[in-house]
């Protein structure tokens, strides 16, 4: 959940028992992300993101996409452009 809820995302299974949870911040804000497996929390959540607006550049974009992916006990987060 991103937000409490403000903000859609999408999560899907890449492997066995390893998910990736993807959203695309609208606001230069920090972003809380909480995860939960089987209705427990995942190790380390909540995890707060920092975003912040970025002047547009030639062949850049502003916009970003955080990408979390949580397996068993470790999550990793990873900011792309797009």
């Amino acid at each position: 959940m991103i937000n409490g809820g403000r903000v859609p995302c999408r999560v899907r299974e890449i492997v066995n028992r390893q998910y990736k949870a993807v959203f695309t911040p609208t606001q230069s804000i920090t972003h809380t992300i909480e995860m939960r497996f089987n209705g427990e929390e995942v190790a380390g959540s909540p995890w707060h993101i920092p975003v912040e607006d970025r002047p547009e550049r030639r062949h850049e974009t502003n916009r970003y996409i955080v990408l979390v992916l949580f397996t068993g006990n470790y999550c990793f987060i990873r900011r792309e452009q797009y």
